[in-house]
């Protein structure tokens, strides 16, 4: 019995020829993983509390303390205003600090568990406008924020008021190469240890 051949038309073959091509192109592992949507982290907090002497209250916010006070002598006062952090990270903290100290000067100063970490303002001014950003590295459980005041001239009628402000934490962006997972930098990025975060540079998938 004689063997039968069909013949193929062009269009035919230009058909089967992108069907073989998509087939060769595809990934032998499987379907290939997208990448996640960027996904940012910030810390959360606990509502920020103020303390010092004289008037001081919070607004409504949560974000703004204001104080004023008039001291009996021309030593150094200061007054704090912190929140706790809810997990371990590192979180930048915009802040603004206005006010008006007769005849004297403002500090400035970032604090973790009552323990002075860094020195932001030290100067001999009467009246102040300044603002800027910190970045602090926390453990859950950790208080943490912002202690100020200074001190006013003994000569003359004396009075120490000021406005602070703490804007919501600058949330990180997401790693991008394992390098940024390392040294502990997966703990800025909300992941649980550095193997989560390698998994996310790698894969795109988010686990956190």
């Amino acid at each position: 019995m004689p063997i039968r051949t069909r013949r193929l038309s062009t269009a035919s073959l230009i058909v089967l020829a992108a069907i073989t091509g998509a087939c060769a192109d595809a990934s032998p592992t499987g379907v290939a993983v997208p990448k996640q949507p960027a996904h940012s982290v910030s810390i959360a907090a606990t509502a920020w509390t103020a303390s010092g002497p004289g008037t001081v209250t919070v607004d409504s916010t949560g974000t703004t303390m204001n104080y004023f006070y008039f001291p009996a002598d021309a030593n150094l006062y200061t007054w704090d205003f912190e929140t706790t952090a809810d997990r371990t990270a590192t979180v930048t903290i915009p802040w603004s600090y206005t006010g008006e100290h007769t005849g004297g000067s403002v500090v400035l100063y970032a604090v973790v568990n009552d323990a002075v970490v860094a020195t932001l303002l030290d100067e001999p001014v009467s009246r102040f406008l300044r603002s800027g950003t910190y970045t602090f590295t926390v453990s859950a459980g950790d208080t943490y924020g912002f202690r100020f005041g200074g001190t006013s001239s003994a000569t003359v009628v004396v009075v120490l008021s000021g406005t602070f402000t703490v804007s919501p934490p600058e949330a990180p962006v997401d790693p991008v190469t394992k390098d940024d997972c390392k040294d502990g930098g997966w703990t800025a990025f909300g992941f649980k240890n550095q193997g989560q975060c390698v998994a996310f540079v790698e894969t795109g998938h988010d686990s956190r």
